[in-house]
């Protein structure tokens, strides 16, 4: 079992907690990865105010039972496609008046 399936931080051990040199993080591609248990996170990105982690792309990634699914923070212009963490939703994924959604 994995603790951490994806991470990507500008802070690794606090690095700019305590000063002004942060970390560029950017320009990342993950493809095809597949997981079945992650204990803690499934994907986490951990940017700075002064420097957002950016430009990241999740492409066909699947993780069946994660504890935390997503945690992105101080991040710009991240994409998920074909994505599922946590399981599938079935088909067809519809709501009906007994969901009660459209109660007012």
């Amino acid at each position: 079992m994995l603790t951490l399936f994806v991470r990507v931080t500008s802070m690794y051990a606090g690095e700019g907690m305590d000063n002004h040199h942060f970390t560029e993080v950017h320009d990342i591609y993950v493809k095809d990865l597949k997981c079945k248990k992650v204990n803690v996170a499934a994907l986490v990105l951990q940017g700075t105010e002064e420097k957002p982690i950016y430009n990241v792309t999740f492409d066909n990634v699947d993780v069946d039972k994660a504890g935390i699914g997503l945690g992105f923070s101080n991040t710009k212009t991240i994409g998920v496609s074909n994505c599922n963490v946590g399981g599938y939703v079935g088909v067809p994924s519809t709501a009906s008046a007994k969901d009660g959604i459209f109660d007012k």
